[in-house]
């Protein structure tokens, strides 16, 4: 769904007649990952999860903590990323993606289980995680031609 969302708001953003103004957005993913530097992440999710009902099942659970917690998150980030993309460009990624996300899921839950994994991403994944944003944000700016543009 919000992979749906972000694409939506980037098809209306690619009539903007240059693509370094579209670059611009890439500032996004860098305040985002700013954010989470300086402040740290939200507890949201303990109190979305209390409201949810125990029988609902468990992938429809995590689905809505994932949009309600963090949904503006990924569509800051998505939005600009998919704004960049041709159609065919944005097929390969999202097929990328499909695949990827499937691998990944499978990878965290078995690293999950390793009380040494969890240790250290408890205390740094803030850190990575500021990391990747600001590493797509610069990406989208550089590759855009946004930073070009503006120090040229």
């Amino acid at each position: 769904m919000l992979i749906a969302v972000s694409w939506f708001i980037a098809f209306g953003l690619k009539h903007v007649p240059a693509t370094w103004a579209l670059g611009l957005l890439g500032v996004i993913p860098i305040l985002m990952g700013l954010r989470l530097a300086v402040v740290g992440e939200s507890e949201d999710a303990d109190e979305v999860s209390s409201r949810l009902r125990p029988q609902t099942s468990l992938s429809l659970n995590v689905a809505l903590i994932t949009i309600a917690t963090c949904g503006a998150d990924h569509i800051g980030v998505y939005v600009p990323l998919f704004a960049q993309l041709s159609g065919g460009r944005l097929a390969v990624v999202l097929l990328t993606f499909g695949v990827m996300l499937t691998v990944f899921c499978g990878l965290g839950a078995q690293l999950g289980r390793r009380p040494l994994v969890v240790k250290l991403l408890e205390r740094w994944g803030r850190w990575l995680m500021a990391a990747v944003y600001i590493g797509i944000g610069v990406v989208i700016l550089v590759e855009s031609g946004a930073l070009a543009h503006w120090f040229a």
